[in-house]
């Protein structure tokens, strides 16, 4: 049995399996390469705010969806995370106190001008 460029057998079943492996990170890092792509174009049209909220929900979401979907079980600490991250959510989106304008200050001029 040989051996591929990266030190992974390549011959048999051990051969199919780095296939699957390769094909695998290949698939990740496209996939990845999308979510990049995906979060840069959400900066551009949301605010930053909006965005970190949803990004930093995306653990909680992922697993409320492999629950659903794909019959994961969930165990206290699951649920007790996820619902403190949805909690998170909510009480950062919410609108904080308005600012009130202040007195205006006259710019100072620079001395080295």
């Amino acid at each position: 049995m040989g051996r591929g460029g990266l030190g992974i057998p390549s011959g048999g079943a051990a051969g199919v399996e780095a296939g699957r492996v390769l094909l695998a990170m290949v698939l990740a890092g496209i996939f990845n390469l999308g979510a990049q792509v995906a979060s840069t174009l959400a900066l551009r049209l949301e605010t930053v705010a909006t965005v970190s909220v949803i990004s930093s929900s995306s653990v909680a979401i992922v697993a409320v969806l492999a629950w659903a979907l794909l019959a994961e079980p969930l165990d206290l600490p699951t649920v007790l995370g996820v619902l403190a991250v949805f909690a998170g959510a909510v009480l950062v989106q919410r609108p904080g106190p308005t600012p009130q304008p202040g007195p205006t200050k006259r710019k100072e001029e620079s001395p080295l001008r």
